[in-house]
Formats: C-alpha cells, structure tokens, sequence
C-alpha cells in the first residue's frame, strides 16, 4: 500500500516535469529555429561527411584487395595528420573566423571521399587517406565552437543540448546511408555522393549561415601627461 501510494504521488510530479521539458526543447527551437536550420544544416552535412571518411576509406580498402594491416596503417596516418592540425585551426579561428576553416574542410575533404573510387593500390589510398587527415583535420572544433557562438548568454544548456542533438544526426546516419546507397548502387556512387554534401556544405557557409564570431572591441586606453 505504501508503496503503491508513493508511486501514485510520483506519476503526476514526474508527468510534469516531462511536460516542462518538452516544453522547453519546443521553446528552444522556436526561438532559434532561423540557426538550427542554417548552421544546423552546415553542421549535420559536416558530422556526415566526416564520418562518411570514416566509413569509406576501410571498406574502399578491402574492396581493392588491402590487408587489415594496410587499411590500419591508412588510417593511422590519417588520423596522425588530423590530429597536427589542432593548433593551425584554433589560432585560424580566432583571428579569421570560424569559415576560414570551415569552408576549407568541406572542400578538401569532400575532394578526398571523390577521390577515393578513383584509388587501386595502396599507395593511392594512403595520399587520399593523407588528404582526408587534413579537410577533418581542418573542420576540428568547428561544430562545438559555431554552437557555442550561437547559444544565448541566458540559457547556453537548452540550446546546445538541441544543436548536439541535431549535429550528432548526421554522424549517426551518415555510414547508414552510405552503406545503403551502396548496397542499391555500388560504393562509388555512395563516396561520390557522399562528396556531393562537401560541396553543399561550402556552398552553405558561403552564401547562407553567418559568421558566428564575435570580435570584442579592444579599450583604448589614454595617458595624460603629468
């Protein structure tokens, strides 16, 4: 009894809460709805491209014949090249902008996934691999910082709960979609597709979603003669 009555008092307050929560994740869509569908768009299109290089490079690799070992080696090197470009793009972003990146990773890696049908050896795979390092390499932080740039100073946690949520869409589907569109074409088509949204994205950044940064101006400061 006791228990059933502890359960009957939590339902309502828990119901409630859930109302209020939902409530709040519609309010926060509405109220930034013009940045969750251009940024937003931007940053599912990037999230798939980069895991669309992820997905490709390894199954392109046992398509031509390459050993574990090899297609590992690729993606090491990949990874390697990826990693080194941290403090070239922080600085980037700072005193450029977050496009001077961004607009650069869409293009290059959309040109390496294009390039990836193209490769039959190992050595080919492994310049495409090098050249994907570089375009994800650029687009580091890119999605986290332009969400970070957008959140309202009042309530930062309901808006980049959703831009996580939205982004994260397009690394969840984009090796689904590939690997459909593999299926019902042939895995060249899906990497030049995949390519496809590179181009997108660029255009994107270019001709619709702003530059998020902010430039604080710097306090001029006088000295009087004494």
């Amino acid at each position: 009894m006791i228990l059933m009555t502890a359960k009957n008092m939590a339902e309502p307050q828990q119901t409630g809460t859930s109302r209020n929560v939902f409530a709040e994740l519609g309010n926060v869509i509405s109220r930034h709805r013009g940045d969750f569908a251009t940024a937003g768009i931007a940053a599912i299109a990037l999230q798939f491209l980069r895991s669309g290089r992820e997905f490709l490079i390894p199954v392109w690799g046992e398509e031509i014949g390459l050993g574990k070992d090899q297609i590992g080696y690729i993606a090491t090197i990949s990874f390697a090249v990826d990693s080194m470009m941290f403090p070239l793009v922080g600085y980037s972003m700072d005193r450029w902008g977050r496009k001077s990146t961004g607009i650069p990773a869409f293009l290059v890696l959309g040109v390496a996934i294009a390039l990836i049908p193209q490769t039959g050896t190992f050595g080919a795979l492994l310049i495409v691999g090098l050249l994907a390092g570089l375009g994800n390499g650029l687009s580091s932080g890119f999605v986290l910082i332009t969400g970070t740039d957008l959140s309202p100073k009042n309530n930062p946690g309901g808006f980049l709960g959703v831009w996580r949520l939205i982004s994260d869409t397009g690394g969840a589907g984009g090796p689904v979609a590939i690997g459909a569109l593999a299926q019902i074409v042939t895995l060249g088509f899906a990497s030049l597709a995949t390519a496809g949204i590179g181009a997108f994205g660029a255009l994107m950044l270019i001709f619709v979603v702003k530059e998020t940064m902010t430039r604080t101006p710097k306090q001029v400061t006088t000295s009087r003669p004494k």
